[in-house]
Order: C-alpha cells, then sequence, then structure tokens
C-alpha cells in the first residue's frame, strides 16, 4: 500500500461536500467517513464483485469478505457500509437488533448528493464510504467523545474495537472521520 493518505487534508473538497450534504439533509452525526484503502490495498477487496459480512463477538465486529454472488438473494442482512449508494459491509438480521442503519432508502437526499458528488471527484476523493454509526454504538457502545474505534487486519479479516480514552493511539492511522466535523474517530492499528 502507497503512504496512507486519507481525511480532511487529502480530499478537502469531498469532505466539505459530505458536510454540506449531511447539514442539508438533516443527518449530522448519523454516520461516518471511512477510507477503504487498507480494504482495498491491504487485502485486495474488489468492492464490486465483494461485500463484507460482519458478526460482533465480545466487544468486537469481524468482517470476513465474501464474493457478492454468493450472498444471492439474501433477506438477512442489512446493510450498514456504502460506497455511493452501494452496500459494501452487512449485518446478519437478528444481530443487534436495536440498531437502526437507514442508508440510501431512508435518507435519499444524503445520499443522491454523495453521488453527484462521488461523480465530479478525482480517484483520491472515491476512496471514503459513508458508515452508519450505529453498527458502533450498538455493537461496540461507542460514544465517540472521548472513544475510538481501532481497526485492524488479521487472517483476511477486519476486527473492530473500541480504545476508550485514547484520542489518537500511537503507531495508528486515522481512517473514519465525523460526518460533520471531519474529526478522527476511528483508527487502522498494525496488530
Amino acid at each position: 500500500m502507497s503512504e496512507h493518505q486519507c481525511g480532511p487534508a487529502y480530499a478537502k473538497g469531498f469532505f466539505q461536500g459530505v458536510r454540506d450534504a449531511v447539514i442539508a439533509s438533516c443527518v449530522s452525526g448519523k454516520y461516518l467517513v471511512s477510507c477503504i484503502d487498507h480494504e482495498t490495498d491491504l487485502l485486495g477487496i474488489d468492492f464490486e464483485t465483494s461485500a463484507g459480512i460482519t458478526v460482533a463477538r465480545d466487544g468486537v465486529l469481524v468482517t470476513e469478505f465474501v464474493d457478492r454472488k454468493s450472498l444471492g438473494a439474501r433477506t438477512d442482512l442489512r446493510a450498514y457500509k456504502w460506497l455511493g449508494s452501494t452496500p459494501i459491509c452487512y449485518l446478519a438480521e437478528g444481530a443487534l437488533p436495536e440498531a437502526q442503519f437507514d442508508g440510501p432508502k431512508v435518507d435519499q437526499l444524503l445520499f443522491q448528493s454523495l453521488e453527484k458528488l462521488r461523480s465530479n471527484l478525482t480517484e483520491d476523493g472515491k476512496k471514503y464510504a459513508l458508515v452508519s454509526r450505529a453498527i458502533f454504538t450498538a455493537g461496540l457502545n461507542f460514544s465517540g467523545d472521548t472513544d475510538v474505534v481501532e481497526g485492524t487486519i488479521k487472517d483476511g479479516k477486519v476486527y473492530h474495537r473500541i480504545k476508550a480514552g485514547e484520542a489518537f493511539p500511537a503507531g495508528c492511522e486515522c481512517c473514519t472521520f465525523d460526518d460533520d466535523t471531519g474529526d478522527c474517530l476511528g483508527t487502522w492499528c498494525d496488530e
């Protein structure tokens, strides 16, 4: 992977567009912006042909990537992460039943605005997905006040857990950002 360059400092136009869209859509704080270059570069995931299936285990969200064709017409999956309006990660129905992920069907104005924004951006601006904040609040008890969601890759899977009280753990790179402020709320760390 080339040097990790994610966030408002590297894609200012995209983050300003997201901020404008979430404010205009009245959904500020409902989503997070996630850089997907770790999945695409380190794991070699092509989100046109693959999707993530996430399970919650002992305070950790574990995502395994599968061929999209294997999803078929499954009705037990709920999308929580989108590249544009296309779902790229799902949680199985029944897991975290209290979590409401919404997405393009509920927040149509936001996702329509983001589709327009993505179509006008360079490739650098297209490496960001929108994630429902509810996956982390319901699955990890994420507050966003002093918590940081830490992502690691191990055995071809992505593991997310909370690092409470650590605004930015040493040795980690910021990859998940507040939809309104652009503040770092999630990191990737080597494991």
